[in-house]
């Protein structure tokens, strides 16, 4: 039970490297932008879903340490202004300090968003471990479709109204502007 808390100490720790090494990339790249500047809030998985995740592993499947199969403590999205800069953000994203470990094209699927979506190993300088992280690549014009499917996501995978919004800190609803 403790492994979660401690994953999450480890992304807190790394997240500053992390946001480094990925607006260096987005510098790099003419056309691409760190979606939300790769803030904290949104880029460390939260406590609470990280436990929710680990829970749901060990149901699935007995082998110890269920944390392990937490693949986003530290999470990105690259916005690209087309396909150059996606694949010139990609070439980038599989040099140190990251290494690749799982690419899944959902560009070459009907598998909405529509993106590419990178399972990295990142060796942060601060860290004596290494820490498997996400960053998915995006056609900025499909942002929208993106903060839609997400949001039709996270009320699927919601066991109840309340637990989709917890520590969320947010309005619960607010009418349409």
């Amino acid at each position: 039970d403790a492994l979660p808390d401690i994953l999450h100490a480890l992304a807190g720790g790394a997240h500053a490297s992390f946001r480094s090494e990925l607006a260096a990339i987005v510098d790099e790249c003419q056309g691409s932008a760190l979606m939300g500047d790769c803030e904290a809030h949104t880029a460390i998985k939260s406590i609470t879903r990280m436990r929710a995740k680990v829970h749901e592993y060990r149901s699935e499947d007995k082998r110890w340490p269920a944390c392990a199969r937490v693949q986003d403590p530290l999470r990105a999205t690259i916005l690209c202004s087309s396909a150059a800069v996606m694949l010139q953000a990609l070439q980038k994203v599989e040099c140190a300090p990251f290494k690749l470990l799982r690419l899944k094209n959902n560009l070459a699927s009907s598998k909405k968003p529509f993106n590419l979506h990178a399972v990295l190993e990142f060796a942060a300088p601060t860290a004596s471990v290494p820490l498997v992280v996400e960053v998915q690549l995006l056609f900025d014009h499909l942002l929208p479709l993106f903060k839609h499917t997400h949001n039709l996501y996270s009320v699927y995978r919601a066991r109840s109204f309340g637990a989709r919004h917890a520590g969320e800190g947010a309005t619960i609803w607010a009418p349409p502007t």
